[in-house]
Formats: structure tokens, C-alpha cells, sequence
């Protein structure tokens, strides 16, 4: 507090005057103009002393931003993510380029994003999780890679090293290597108990109503898989052997309608229908439910297979395996076929013409035309949106857009943005449905590198329906591959950071995965 007359004094004077410590009690001298400014907050004075200074920031913190310190607060966080890194670059000009970078390499760490766009690690990680980005999740999977490399085991407490380290750790603290013959091990014991009473009514978690369905489903599932689940003196297996399907497939119906289901035949489904009309309409001939090793496909024309994918039946509420799609597509190949894969949503309304333009290309009877006989212009970004929206599964991207007109009518498009630099990514291509431009890549790819300043063009494939192979002619580099997955409720599929991590499952819906998304990359400084 003040300790003297300073009503003839100015705001802005630099003479000391006399106060007590309104902490302390203790007095001392400061420059009046300083604690004008220090009344700002609380009319409190503070002494020299540290004690007392860290007293009076706690409690106009508090008084300001509700917390003791500021920076912990959501207001000075999102303030510092949105401003500058510790390597002073501002994370929230990177904002879409981070976002693209993680939706591509879905096992990228925080800190290979941090050193790619030379930003700070803590404000790119607060910044990143107001975006709704995942900061853990990549985290965990490269710590698995890592320990799969060293141990040979996702785990390292599951390898026999870390198992005897783990009992010999236990042993030092508490006298014995099972914790649960221990005095620590019964408190455990005794709080798990008191917990699981307080939260849901019982003793024992194994005993909660989700959970005793959940173990359930498990234990039928072991029954069926070890082949000991019995129809009408014939196990899952042998049911699915004679029906030619997969062991999960028989599942999904026995799990829907009930082992009478086993007694039916195989239905076409709704999809399968549609898909089947379209090949009659262009008299296009072909085989369905076709066995291939221990694998069957829903259409099989020529060396193409078409595989129709039903949100429900293709997530991870039936199928477990979340590799399924990437294997099977694999088996496939490895059996001289060229596999396409389509989902529910793509072969209803507009976007059906899109799918029947891919199949006709695949068995070459799309229309062609040379790119040499076309012009390259840039395109308008409302004509580039249409254009995409109405010929590419994905609709429209990001950035600029360049395209071959043919005879004054757009035919092919390529869309690019940059990443960091001179780095750019080609967020979308493709040609006029029902058209093939032979050579259009290559001459878009070619327009780029010699009108713009470029050090990298990278492209990702989506392995459901393409494969990237044709772009090792043009000089682009394989670098990665990564499976993703969208949640679905059966109905309607979301991107996968619509609910991070796993928080999906607590809305109600499953992961559906997809073949995997390989990145290429063109280097053109080397």
C-alpha cells in the first residue's frame, strides 16, 4: 500500500515514494509511474522480495486468466500455438499444409512435423490439438515400429527381456517378483474394489453389463475360430468351405440373422445389382463370386476384379483384421489380377458415373484422346470445383489448377498446392469422365516444371482403386505406404479425424480401412 501524499504527482513520474508490502508488511521504495502500472490487475504492492512477487503474479493471474500460471491457460496457449514456434516460424501459417501432411502419413510423429516445417515442438503440439489433430496416436504406432525393430516386438515388456526386467524391478521394490503376494499388490486389489463399487455397482469389472457383452462376443468368436461352434453336425469352417466364403463372412450372417441363415443361399446384394445392371447395359461379360485361394471376389471381368464394399459388413464391427482390405488386395496381385475396390456411398447418385468411367478405362473402352492435341491453360477455381466435383471420387482439393483442353473443352485437370517451400503436392487429377487423355499426366507434369519454381511434385494413390506403378516412367520415387480408415455407422462414413483417436467407438460407430495410400515424389534438383 502507499505510505505518503501523492496526489500532486503524475501518472507518468519517476520519483520514488514510500510503500508497505501488502504480503510482507515490510517497507520499501519504487517509482511511482511503476506501480501505477502495477494496480493494473489487484491494487496490490509487492516488495522486492521473491516470495511475494510470485504471490502477487499468482493472484493476477488468477483474477485474469482463472489459473496461477498464464500459460496455462486456453487463451495464452491458443495464443502462442497460433503465433510463433521456439524456431520463431508461425505454426498457424502452416496450418493446411500440417493438416495434409498428417492426413497422408498417418504414422508421422510430432517431431518429424516440427522438423520438416522448423516450428517449436510444444506450440506446434497445442496447436495441432485445437485443430483436433491426434498428438499421441503417432506417437504410439512409431514406438511400436521402433520396438518391433529392436525387440522383434510391438512391446517390449512382451519380450523375455523385458519380462525378466520387469520381475526383477518388482522384486527390488517390493520384496517379491508377483506384486500381488505383496502389501502394494492387496492396496492395488483394495482399490480397483472400492473403484469399480463407486463407478458401476460391483466388484469386479469383468461384471459390468458392456463388458460381459464385449467378453462374450470375444469368447464366441475364439469358439468359432477354433472351429468349435456346430451347425447341423458341421463347424463354421466346413459351413464356410461348402459355401465358398470367408469364415467371417459366415459369421456376419450367422451374427445378424442366426444359424438358419446357413441353410440359404446367397442373395445378390443391393449393390451387386446395381454394379451387375451397368455391366449388362455395356454387355460387358463377366464372372461373380469367383474363389481365389481362401479369398472371393464379387465380380471378376477379364483380369479385373471389382470388390463392392457395405459400410457395416467391411468395418471393424464384423471384420477384426484391420489389414483385411491391404491383404486381400495383395492376394490378388499376387495372383496376376488387377483388384479395384468400391464403397456403399460410391455407387449411388452422382458419383456412380464416376466408378463406371474407371472400370470402362481399366478395360480400355473409354474414349481417347492424345494430349498433344490438346492446349494447357489455367483453369478458374470455380470451373476447377465443378469440374472435380462432378469426375473425381473425391471431388474437389486445394490450390492451383492446370488443364489440357480439347477442342476448346476441358478434358483433363491437375490441381497442385505447395507444402513448404518449393515443395508442391498434387492434391487432385483426372480426366473428363468417359475419356481417356493418353499422355496428360506426363504433359501437365512437364507444363509445371518448366513455368514454376519447383524443387519436389509429390502425389498420393489411393491403392482401392489405383496402384501408382505407371509413375516410376515419369522419374517419381516410391516413399511410403499407410493404411487409414474412415468411421462409419453403417450409413454414411467420416473422415477419421471427425473423431480422434478412437473416440469414434463412444459415438457408435466402427472403423471401416481401406487398401493403404502410397506417396510418390518427383525430385526435380537432383
Amino acid at each position: 500500500m502507499i505510505n505518503q501524499n501523492v496526489e500532486n504527482l503524475t501518472k507518468g513520474s519517476l520519483k520514488k515514494i514510500n510503500l508497505i508490502c501488502d504480503y510482507c508488511c515490510s517497507e520499501y521504495q519504487q517509482i511511482y509511474r511503476n506501480v501505477i502500472k502495477g494496480h493494473k490487475i489487484i491494487n496490490k504492492d509487492a516488495c522486492p522480495n521473491k516470495e511475494c512477487r510470485t504471490k502477487k503474479r499468482k493472484e493476477s493471474c488468477r483474477k485474469k486468466y482463472g489459473v496461477d500460471i498464464a500459460t496455462k491457460s486456453v487463451e495464452i496457449k491458443s495464443k502462442s500455438s497460433k503465433t510463433k514456434g521456439g524456431s520463431g516460424n508461425c505454426v498457424e501459417s502452416y496450418k493446411d499444409e500440417i493438416i495434409s501432411l498428417y492426413n497422408s502419413e498417418p504414422n508421422i510423429s510430432v517431431l518429424e512435423i516440427s522438423k520438416r516445417f522448423n516450428l517449436g515442438r510444444t506450440s506446434l503440439i497445442y496447436a495441432m490439438k485445437e485443430w483436433g489433430l491426434d498428438t499421441t496416436g503417432n506417437i504410439q504406432e512409431k514406438t511400436k515400429k521402433t520396438n518391433k525393430e529392436r525387440y522383434g516386438e510391438e512391446y517390449y515388456l512382451k519380450t523375455e527381456e523385458g519380462k525378466k526386467k520387469l520381475k526383477e524391478t518388482i522384486k527390488n521394490r517390493y520384496g517379491d517378483e508377483n506384486i500381488y503376494n505383496t502389501d502394494k499388490g492387496n492396496e492395488i486389489l483394495e482399490t480397483r474394489k472400492n473403484t469399480c463399487l463407486e463407478k458401476y455397482g460391483v466388484e469386479n469389472s469383468l461384471l459390468i453389463p458392456k463388458n460381459l457383452e464385449s467378453n462374450e462376443k470375444k469368447r464366441q468368436q475364439k469358439r468359432i475360430d477354433s472351429g468349435k461352434v456346430y451347425y447341423k453336425g458341421k463347424t463354421v469352417k466346413e459351413w464356410a468351405k461348402d459355401k465358398e466364403m470367408a469364415v467371417s463372412s459366415v459369421y456376419g450372417r450367422i451374427q445378424k440373422y442366426g444359424t438358419g441363415a446357413l441353410d440359404k443361399e446367397k442373395n445378390r446384394s443391393e449393390l451387386e445389382s446395381l454394379f451387375a445392371n451397368f455391366l449388362d447395359d455395356y454387355n460387358i461379360k463377366y464372372k461373380t463370386e469367383v474363389q481365389i485361394e481362401n479369398s472371393r471376389c464379387d465380380f471378376l471381368i477379364d483380369k479385373l476384379i471389382v470388390e463392392l464394399d457395405g459400410f457395416y459388413w467391411h468395418s471393424d464391427a464384423v471384420i477384426k483384421n484391420d489389414n483385411y482390405h491391404q491383404e486381400k488386395r495383395l492376394l490378388y496381385i499376387d495372383n496376376g489380377y488387377t483388384p479395384t475396390f468400391f464403397r456403399q456411398n460410391e455407387l449411388y447418385a452422382d458419383k456412380f458415373d464416376i466408378v463406371k468411367s474407371i472400370v470402362l478405362n481399366k478395360l480400355s473402352k473409354s474414349t481417347k484422346i492424345h494430349a498433344r492435341k490438346c492446349n494447357i491453360y489455367g483453369v478458374d477455381n470455380k470451373i476447377a470445383n465443378k469440374f472435380l466435383k462432378e469426375n473425381h471420387l473425391m471431388g474437389q482439393g486445394q490450390g492451383k489448377s492446370i488443364g489440357l483442353f480439347y477442342e476448346n473443352e476441358l478434358v483433363s485437370i491437375m490441381q497442385i498446392k505447395r507444402t513448404k517451400d518449393k515443395n508442391y503436392d498434387i492434391s487432385r487429377f483426372c480426366h473428363k469422365k468417359f475419356y481417356s487423355v493418353i499422355g496428360g499426366f506426363s504433359k501437365l507434369v512437364k507444363y509445371i516444371e518448366n513455368n514454376i519454381d519447383i524443387n519436389s511434385l509429390s502425389t498420393f494413390i489411393d491403392l482401392r482403386y489405383g496402384s501408382g506403378n505407371y509413375l516410376e516412367n515419369f522419374d517419381f520415387k516410391h516413399i511410403s505406404t499407410n493404411i487409414s480408415f474412415g468411421w462409419t455407422d453403417g450409413r454414411i462414413i467420416y473422415h477419421r479425424m471427425k473423431f480422434p483417436g478412437n473416440s469414434g467407438y463412444k459415438e457408435g460407430f466402427f472403423k471401416i480401412w481401406d487398401c493403404g495410400q502410397s506417396r510418390y515424389s518427383k525430385f526435380f534438383s537432383e
